[in-house]
C-alpha cells in the first residue's frame, strides 16, 4: 500500500487552498471607480459633484441604455419635474415644472446655449447630455428660471477621427395595418484634421395607425337607414390606419478652431 508523508499532504492543502483563492478572487466581479460626469451649468466645464446647485444630469450613455426619445421619457426620470399639456393651443400645450412652481414662463428650456419655447419637443438625438438645474437660477439663465432650467446639451463636433453610427427598429402594434420604422443615423467628419469638422443627424420614424374609422357613405342616409350598426358595406365606409404619424427631422453643426 502507498503511503503519503505528513509533509506531502501539507504541500497538497497548501496548493488545494492557493488554487481556490484564486478562483475566488476570479470569480469577483471588477470594482469600478465612480464616472465622472462634466456639465456646464455655471457655462464653463465642472465635475457635476463640485457644481454648487442642485442639478440631475442625464448622460449619453444613459440616454442610450434607456432609449430616450423625447421629452416624456427623460422627464419622468428626473426627480422634482413634472409636466402637464394645458390646453391652450400648440404653442403652450405643455408647461413644466420643478419642485411643484408652475405658471407661465417660469421653467427655462434650452438647447445648448438658446433659449426655446418649453412647449417644443425636439428628438433625443445626438445628446451628448441633458441638464435639469433647479431655481431658482440666477442671472445666467433670465428672469423665466424662477422654477429652474432644463438643458440639452448637443454633441459638438470632432476634430480628430470619422465617427457614425446608424440604427433601424421594426415592429408591429395590435389592431394595424401596416409596420412601424424607425431609423436613425449620425456621421462625424473631419474636414480639416485639427482645424473644422462637420457632424450631420437625422431620423425617420413612422408609426402605424390604430384606430378604423366607419362613416356613413351617403350622409342623407345617416340615422335613416345607416345606424352605427349596419354592416351593409354599400351605405358604410372604412378608413384604416387612422392616427398613424409620421415624423422626421435632421441636424448639422460645423466647427472651427481658429
Amino acid at each position: 500500500m502507498r503511503t503519503i508523508s505528513a509533509q506531502s499532504f501539507a504541500c497538497l492543502l497548501a496548493l488545494a487552498a492557493g488554487s481556490a483563492a484564486v478562483r475566488a478572487q476570479d470569480a469577483q466581479p471588477a470594482v469600478q471607480g465612480l464616472h465622472e460626469v462634466i456639465v456646464t451649468a455655471e457655462r464653463r466645464s465642472q465635475n457635476l459633484q463640485s457644481v454648487p446647485m442642485s442639478i440631475t444630469a442625464l448622460t449619453s450613455a444613459t440616454l442610450s441604455r434607456q432609449a430616450i426619445t423625447n421629452f416624456a421619457d427623460y422627464a419622468d426620470k428626473v426627480p422634482n419635474l413634472s409636466f402637464a399639456m394645458t390646453g391652450d393651443g400648440v404653442g403652450t400645450s405643455r408647461t413644466i415644472s420643478i419642485r411643484g412652481i408652475s405658471g407661465e414662463s417660469v421653467t427655462g428650456f434650452y438647447i445648448d446655449d438658446t433659449p426655446v419655447p418649453a412647449s417644443l419637443d425636439p428628438r433625443i438625438l445626438d445628446i451628448a447630455r441633458i441638464e435639469v438645474l433647479r431655481g431658482p437660477q440666477g442671472t445666467l439663465y433670465g428672469a423665466r428660471s424662477m422654477a429652474g432650467t432644463v438643458r440639452i446639451i448637443t454633441q459638438t463636433p470632432s476634430f480628430e477621427q470619422f465617427q457614425g453610427h446608424a440604427q433601424v427598429d421594426v415592429g408591429t402594434t395590435a389592431h394595424t395595418t401596416r409596420g412601424n420604422y424607425e431609423g436613425e443615423a449620425v456621421a462625424n467628419i473631419p474636414l480639416i484634421k485639427g482645424r473644422a469638422a462637420l457632424r450631420v443627424s437625422g431620423f425617420y420614424d413612422s408609426e402605424a395607425g390604430w384606430l378604423t374609422r366607419t362613416y356613413c357613405t351617403d350622409p342623407a342616409t345617416a340615422g335613416v337607414t345607416c345606424f352605427p350598426q349596419t354592416r351593409d358595406p354599400a351605405l358604410i365606409s372604412k378608413v384604416s390606419n387612422v392616427a398613424a404619424t409620421e415624423s422626421y427631422g435632421g441636424a448639422a453643426s460645423i466647427a472651427f478652431k481658429v
